[in-house]
């Protein structure tokens, strides 16, 4: 199910001066769009989402020196393609943050006619997610492992159990504890990306390409709707670049690329964008897409397509460069790569 998502937060009590308002990050927007309802009461939309979102809610920040803000408090929350708004009230004296249990369903709670699946309820879900997060960052592994474990063989169908097997379980150092664990989610589950990587993972299918590796050929849809065949592509270098509208870096840099690619020998050089955003209506309505005047294709798999699985994508955005022959040539991450690793060789391209 698609459509806009909301939620609601409450603020009660006298907040900081560092922070104007609570943020909410969302799958499709570095920060969702948010619309002030009354003095104390702010509305967040997230668009689109297809599959169960864990949220980052920052509360406030402080001041670490006089240039640096550093995270004072924050929470997380749940939400489902199913559900059209969740609530939360953050209370400013007591440092507290209550989810308010009026959610709204859509018309029909289910998704592929399995809604048994992923429609746990999304409090304990909050909660759950919430204690393993803590757990993390105090580095006690083995209360969060066994947290992890048992909730993982109470509910193998919950996407919750997928999610935690993904963020934590998958870092057990024992790889036939991991595929134990692993075997024992529902099957059904396959439905989801997270599902197939985590198989790469425990298989081997992740690859770690060196220089010299050849080009994967791929075919993926255009802006238009209309497929591109990479096989099309003869006797230039390519460069493939990895990005998403829901990625800051890749974002704030299209310029320069767009700058940067005026000034290449297109008979030479072939640029491919391949977009990795959660929603493909949201991709090409996106006003950073159209920016894009070179070859713009979307990945429906996103992180977990089988070209980032074949590249071994760890962060965005996220360059490969390939020459004429098709070899791989080298790969760089980070909003520095053009500039610090890909024009050398570019440059050099006559």
């Amino acid at each position: 199910m698609l459509g806009q998502h909301k939620v609601i937060i409450v603020q009660e009590g006298t907040k900081s001066d560092l922070m104007n308002k609570p943020w909410v990050f969302g799958v499709n927007t570095y920060e969702s769009p948010s619309k002030k309802i009354n003095d104390s009461t702010i509305e967040y939309i997230i668009e689109n989402i297809t599959e169960p979102t864990y949220l980052f809610v920052l509360i406030d920040t402080i001041k670490h020196s006089d240039i640096n803000l550093m995270w004072n408090w924050h929470t997380h929350l749940w939400l489902t393609p199913e559900i059209e708004e969740r609530k939360l009230t953050i209370n400013y004296a007591t440092k507290t943050v209550k989810v308010h249990d009026v959610i709204k369903w859509s018309k029909t709670n289910e998704l592929n006619g399995e809604s048994n699946i992923i429609l746990n309820p999304l409090p304990k879900w909050d909660s759950i997610a919430q204690t393993i997060d803590e757990l993390y960052r105090a580095g006690n592994d083995t209360a969060q492992q066994n947290i992890i474990t048992s909730y993982i063989k109470q509910y193998p169908d919950s996407y919750l159990s997928l999610w935690l097997f993904d963020t934590h379980a998958i870092y057990i150092e024992s790889n036939a504890e991991k595929l134990a664990l692993f075997n024992k989610l529902n099957p059904m589950l396959d439905r989801y990306p997270r599902y197939h990587q985590i198989q790469a993972e425990l298989s081997g299918a992740r690859k770690y390409p060196n220089a010299g590796d050849a080009f994967k050929e791929f075919r993926l849809t255009d802006i238009k709707g209309e497929p591109f065949y990479s096989t099309t592509i003869k006797n230039k270098w390519i460069l493939l670049h990895f990005w998403s509208n829901g990625c800051g870096p890749c974002v704030k840099e299209m310029d320069t690329m767009v700058g940067y690619y005026k000034t290449l020998d297109t008979s030479k050089i072939a640029f491919i964008s391949v977009a990795l955003d959660n929603n493909r209506v949201n991709w090409q309505k996106a006003s950073t897409t159209h920016k894009i005047t070179w070859t713009n294709v979307w990945e429906p798999d996103g992180v977990y397509g089988e070209l980032c699985l074949n590249y071994n994508l760890q962060a965005m955005p996220f360059f490969v460069l390939f020459n004429s022959e098709k070899k791989l040539v080298v790969m760089q991450d980070g909003a520095d790569a053009l500039d610090v690793t890909i024009k050398a060789y570019l440059n050099k391209v006559k």
